[in-house]
This record gives structure tokens, C-alpha cells and sequence, in this order.
């Protein structure tokens, strides 16, 4: 293996344990709304209709994991 393959291999190994790591990610409900194409009002709506994830309460703050609003996305 050359020198450039292993350093591209190592690059490309080092994104893909960077994008796991933003996988749970916490997110705001600006970050939230902006990810799923809802205003804020709706996305409320739609967690007491039971059709929207509801977020984890951190000190009075409403987050949301990365990995569930992406779960949403690709199941809606």
C-alpha cells in the first residue's frame, strides 16, 4: 500500500468515525424544525398526536437525538 493510499484510507476512516459521532447529537427544536421542513408550532402539534418524536427534557430544555429525527425522515 503507498503512502497516499493509506493516508486517504485513514481520511476516509476518520470522516466515518466523525459522522457516527454526530449521529446522537442533541438538537435544538431551530436545528429540529429546520430538519424536518416543520415550524416549531407543528412539530408540537404532531408529539401530542403521537406522530413526531418527543424530545429528552435537560434542565427545562426540549433536545432531540440526532438519530431519532433521522429515523423520522426516513420513515415518514
Amino acid at each position: 500500500m503507498s503512502t497516499s493510499t493509506s493516508i486517504s484510507a485513514i481520511s476516509m476512516m476518520a470522516r466515518q468515525l466523525i459522522e457516527r459521532s454526530k449521529i446522537d447529537e442533541l438538537l435544538r427544536i431551530e436545528k429540529v424544525s429546520a430538519l424536518v421542513g416543520l415550524l416549531r408550532t407543528e412539530i408540537y402539534r404532531r408529539i401530542k398526536l403521537g406522530q413526531f418524536p418527543a424530545p429528552q427534557k435537560i434542565d427545562g430544555v426540549a433536545y432531540w437525538q440526532r438519530s431519532v429525527i433521522a429515523g423520522w425522515i426516513c420513515n415518514d
